[in-house]
């Protein structure tokens, strides 16, 4: 819970080149959500209870890689899912204590992490990111 609001989502989409907010959106995950364009000041309001549902469409874990979402996080959710808390706890912590391993094994052989999905906006800002296109 952000700001003691239960459901409350809010957000800036801001230009990578200026900083500057273009974009704001806020509400709540489960009920409207209110995107303005900053430049213009318009809105538009979404009520997500009117919305359809679509369906994801998600490889098989098996078929997933090694890194991806479902296949990395998927003994942290089946132990969510079976009210396990401390298992949940327990595979999470391992996960992370991996993760800041390899972390460590990068920076000691001075190897850079490569992200599969993103690519680096400007190597002079270290948080911006974009989505490469991997489907080619």
């Amino acid at each position: 819970m952000y700001g003691g609001k239960l459901h409350r989502v809010t957000g800036d989409i801001k230009d990578n080149m200026t900083g500057k907010c273009i974009n704001k959106i806020e509400g709540e995950w489960n009920g409207k959500i209110k995107f303005t364009d900053e430049t213009t000041g318009k809105s538009e309001v979404i009520d997500t209870i009117t919305l359809a549902v679509i369906n994801k469409k998600v490889r098989p874990i098996y078929e997933q890689r090694e890194n991806e979402s479902r296949r990395l996080w998927r003994h942290v959710t089946l132990a969510l899912q079976q009210n396990d808390i401390d298992a949940a706890t327990e595979a999470k912590h391992k996960l992370e204590e991996r993760q800041r391993e390899e972390g460590r094994a990068r920076a000691a052989q001075g190897t850079e992490w490569k992200p599969t999905y993103f690519k680096r906006t400007d190597p002079a800002e270290p948080h911006n990111w974009t989505y490469k296109d991997c489907s080619s």
